[in-house]
């Protein structure tokens, strides 16, 4: 008959602790990051300030000049022939 030998495993705890330590900064910063942006976004003090009723807003936006692919339909390239009851810078295709 065999003899079978079992030697137990180490059981030390060599941990260094660095996850433990990791968790408690992580839950630290998520209490705070509740705190911060959390309660106040509850309590409804995140409302935008209103406009006043005279506010005129004007953009304005220069046309884009030149361009490689010319044409009248926005100077992108042009395929397909321009459909006249399309609108402007549109290509049936």
């Amino acid at each position: 008959m065999a003899t079978i030998i079992n030697t137990p495993g180490n059981n030390s705890t060599d941990d260094s602790g660095a996850g433990v330590v990791v968790g408690i900064i992580l839950g630290i910063i998520i209490i705070f990051a509740f705190f911060y942006y959390g309660l106040p976004a509850m309590r409804g003090r995140n409302v935008a300030p209103a406009a006043p009723n005279n506010a005129s807003v004007n953009v304005s936006v220069p046309l884009p000049s030149g361009g490689s692919g010319g044409g009248s339909n926005g100077g992108g390239a042009s395929s397909g022939s321009s459909s006249g009851g399309a609108g402007a810078g549109t290509s049936a295709q």
